[in-house]
């Protein structure tokens, strides 16, 4: 029989620590990543590549150790949740494969801006990455299209494409799965084309800047209605025409509006007055006409004004120039 045991017992339970580090296919996968910077430094006298911070990137290491590499603390199976592989190029460019990053199931965040990546932007890649929120691609030499896999990241918050070279028609059907949406930068690419309602699905849209591209036709009125959160639409910098949708003017939470270097017409409406949260107006070098409505002077909060290379006439509007003067 056994006895029981008394107060001056002691009992020791060890629990063993199954895994001591990230998954291996993540770690292996972020090697081989490792691998094809060391092999362009070989091969490509022009590449020059910052390798400090990849050091501690070491096969028999614990990769959540790594610097530029965040896992999750709260998984026993510590899954590599961030990666902030911004600049590493200094000097030249490299392309990456697809395959490097389908073992990073759990990633909620990756930064690849700042490398002078080439090549278009491998689709495929993103397929499984369901957990994405944020991805920054930004100040690379990605060319061609937009790839629809890209679009199935229906988690992602944030994504910034801007300073690049990708082509054709912006792929607003693409977007209907994008709802969670609160940030998209596509600036400073060579898009052109009109764009489809669809790119406006995302209720959660706060900011969206879509500036220095080739894009054209009229800008679609109706999609704006949805976006109630929208605080700053950058569209300067092509070629859109028809007027400044009235739309617009419904949307409270606006605070700044830059709609400037196009080929915009018709007048601009009283109805601007709508905007109470507005702190910058940026409508100069279009082909605006009309009177400069008087309601412009009612809006308290506003800063920043420029209205000028358009085609209004008439006198400016005492409230308006008391507005500009303290300004």
């Amino acid at each position: 029989m056994q006895k029981p045991c008394l107060p001056s017992c002691s009992l020791f339970f060890i629990k063993p620590n199954k895994y001591l580090s990230c998954p291996q296919d993540e770690r292996q996968s972020l090697l081989e990543f490792k691998n094809l910077l060391t092999h362009n430094i070989k091969n490509h006298s022009t590449t020059e590549i910052d390798l400090g911070d990849l050091e501690s990137w070491k096969p028999s290491s614990d990769c959540c150790k790594w610097k530029l590499v965040g896992c999750d603390t709260r998984s026993p199976s510590r899954e590599v949740i961030d990666l902030n592989l911004r600049s590493l190029v200094l000097h030249g460019s490299f392309s990456v494969s697809s395959s490097i990053l389908r073992p990073l199931l759990h990633i909620s965040s990756l930064d690849v801006s700042l490398n002078s990546i080439s090549g278009e932007i491998p689709g495929d890649a993103f397929m499984n990455l369901t957990r994405l929120i944020s991805l920054d691609m930004s100040h690379n030499f990605f060319n061609g299209s937009i790839l629809p896999e890209l679009f199935s990241l229906k988690a992602l918050q944030y994504l910034n494409l801007s300073f690049n070279h990708i082509v054709g028609e912006i792929p607003g059907h693409a977007f209907v799965n994008l709802t969670r949406l609160i940030s998209l930068d596509m600036s400073h690419n060579l898009f052109n084309g009109s764009i489809l309602p669809e790119l406006f699905s995302s209720k959660a849209l706060q900011y969206l800047n879509l500036s220095f591209n080739d894009i054209f036709g009229e800008i679609p009125g109706n999609a704006f209605v949805n976006l109630t959160r929208l605080i700053y639409p950058d569209m300067r910098v092509n070629n859109f025409n028809g007027s400044i949708p009235t739309e617009l003017f419904s949307l409270k939470t606006l605070q700044r509006l830059d709609l400037s270097d196009n080929a915009i017409g018709g007048t601009l409406s009283g109805d601007i007055k709508e905007l109470k949260n507005l702190q910058e107006l940026i409508l100069g070098d279009n082909l605006i006409g009309g009177e400069i409505p008087p309601e412009i002077g009612s809006l308290v909060e506003l800063r920043t004004l420029n209205l000028s290379s358009n085609k209004f006439n008439g006198s400016i509007p005492l409230s308006v120039s008391d507005k500009a003067r303290n300004v």
